[in-house]
């Protein structure tokens, strides 16, 4: 299964009902489980965010849909972020292959040097108010 974290904000309408939001969230942990998915945690939290979800899902189509059944009971707003283990992340990286032991590609010879006229000159959009009416333009060097 795979796991996923949701930072959830009451909605007007749930902080409306704040009292009843520890009921409510058993009835999310229940209505996981109809979408075969399982909250393994829920914190209520203070900042950003008023509650984050610790969930596993089977697949992504899963965690949407038992995502979008929460949003649409109109309490919360979530975000659903998928999240990886140290060993999958392992796994994920051990198939970057050689790439990761590529040479970084180099500047190119012909690019100007710091103490050129070439890079002490404006650039293109500065020199051009064509698409800024009324604003000046500036003198010239």
């Amino acid at each position: 299964m795979a796991t996923y974290i949701a930072p959830c904000s009451f909605t007007d309408q749930g902080v409306k009902t704040v009292k009843d939001s520890p009921k409510r969230a058993e009835a999310v942990k229940a209505l996981a489980k109809k979408f075969g998915c399982e909250m393994t945690q829920l914190c209520w939290t203070l900042g950003q965010y008023d509650l984050i979800s610790i969930m596993e899902a089977s697949d992504d189509k899963a965690a949407t849909a038992f995502g979008l059944a929460v949003g649409a009971q109109g309490n919360v707003r979530t975000q659903t972020l998928r999240a990886f283990s140290g060993k999958e992340i392992g796994e994920i990286i051990g198939k970057l292959g050689e790439c990761l032991t590529c040479p970084t590609p180099t500047r190119a010879a012909a690019s100007p040097s710091p103490n050129s006229s070439a890079s002490r000159s404006r650039p293109s959009w500065h020199s051009n108010n064509a698409d800024f009416p009324g604003r000046p333009t500036p003198a010239a060097n």
